[in-house]
């Protein structure tokens, strides 16, 4: 995606952001090729492996009347399937490729551009339906604001190596975007992080290149071909994916955090788990555990937590947070269970917590429900049971399905419900 551009010096280029515009979802969702005006893409740019920005990023070309103007051609990215940039496409998967290209002036300025598509040994074109090649223009937002017209977007031709697209009209501040879908048929060999931009590892086959066609209007420009181009990282060789499943037991001033590995370990032993509490940016780190306790925290004050993991490549992303946790409070009673003494009537029980966190259990409290045939409907508030372990019901008809809550209640407050859900017994 493209940032707005906030501001032009007239006749003179002004350095700006360049993002990679991403519009996956209108890519891989629609069946027509053409978009309507002014229909905003959802765009999702973390997911894309973002290529060096190409095409010298700045022309100054001339044009009649002694103006000049900045033109801006943009960048090939591509995406995996899984959305996550660590992790390489593999063999047998198909993944999409991006490229893109603008222009940006001060005045008024028509004109095209033919991009030519080099794919590295072991990447082969998997264009089988409608949704695997589409083409976009937008402005500078992202936001589509035209149809492609008659030719603009027509499969890509092969030429000699390359893949050759139709020409792209664009007026000022124009954005077309290509959307390719390709398979890798091979491991890569190496761990890299390529520069691209030299022609000899473009060669050895790691990374997929974009060109331009020599500019047709204005007369004069700088560096004709244009490159752009973005290495493929090799499989087996990047940082993990983040860790899953966080979970959170509460103690006194503290807690205890536990996960699941991640999907992926980049290929590459995981060496160090490190959790972040929020607020206040406490930590714990494990050397390969996956629980560890950060302490230093306030009791009756609500944390939650992340978990990043690292290997020799790099570091995870962030997990997905945990849910809150009040520090301080008791973890769950255990082992829920009901009986039917008579008819009519039921006793739950249930064991104490494993963890008492900044004091002793004051009170349990009870909460239930019943299921009329098409509703879920509350028996009422929470109730205190005082300290006993278990809770009694009577009048209860025959074969009628409830749900019952039990929590425990410290001087922290109030640990997370446990359910037990049974049919009354006659």
């Amino acid at each position: 995606m493209f940032t707005r551009f906030t501001q032009f010096l007239w006749n003179i280029p002004v350095p700006l952001a360049l993002r990679a515009c991403v519009i996956a979802s209108l890519l891989l969702g629609l069946s027509v090729v053409s978009a309507p005006a002014q229909a905003a893409p959802v765009i999702n740019e973390t997911q894309w492996v973002k290529g060096k920005v190409g095409f010298d990023q700045y022309v100054i070309g001339s044009y009649p009347y002694n103006s000049t103007y900045i033109m801006k051609m943009a960048r090939i990215d591509y995406r995996t399937p899984s959305g996550v940039t660590t992790v390489p496409p593999k063999v047998g998967e198909s993944f999409l490729i991006h490229l893109s290209t603008s222009i940006v002036s001060p005045v008024t300025l028509n004109d095209h551009y033919q991009m030519r598509l080099l794919l590295p040994s072991g990447v082969q074109l998997a264009i089988s339906t409608a949704a695997d090649f589409r083409c976009y223009i937008t402005d500078t937002s992202s936001n589509v604001t035209r149809s492609t017209a008659t030719g603009e977007c027509a499969r890509p031709a092969k030429e000699g190596t390359n893949l050759r697209f139709t020409p792209v009209y664009l007026m000022k501040g124009e954005i077309a975007h290509f959307f390719i879908r390709v398979v890798a048929t091979k491991a890569f060999s190496a761990s890299i992080t390529a520069d691209c931009s030299k022609s000899e590892v473009i060669v050895t086959g790691v990374c997929i290149q974009m060109t331009s066609t020599a500019i047709v209007n204005p007369i004069h420009v700088s560096t004709n071909p244009l490159v752009s181009a973005v290495a493929l990282r090799v499989t087996g060789k990047s940082a993990p994916s983040a860790p899953r499943s966080v979970k959170v037991s509460p103690r006194n001033k503290s807690a205890v955090v536990s996960w699941t590995a991640p999907a992926s370990t980049g290929g590459v032993a995981i060496s160090r788990y490190t959790v972040t509490a929020s607020p206040g940016g406490r930590t714990c780190v494990t050397t390969g555990a996956r629980s560890c306790t950060v302490t230093g925290l306030a009791n009756r004050v609500g944390y939650r937590f992340t978990v990043r993991a690292r290997n020799a490549i790099g570091t995870s992303v962030a997990s997905a947070k945990s849910s809150t946790t009040i520090v301080g409070t008791t973890t769950s009673v255990r082992a829920m269970a009901a009986s039917f003494p008579s008819v009519g009537n039921v006793k739950v029980t249930w064991s104490a917590p494993a963890s008492l966190g900044s004091g002793a259990v004051i009170r349990y409290e009870s909460r239930g429900c019943y299921f009329d045939g098409a509703a879920w409907t509350a028996f009422g508030a929470w109730g205190s049971e005082g300290t006993n372990r278990y809770a009694t019901d009577t009048g209860l008809p025959a074969g009628l399905s409830i749900r019952i809550q039990i929590r425990a209640i410290n001087g922290s407050g109030a640990s997370a419900p446990v359910q037990l859900q049974f049919v009354q017994g006659i």
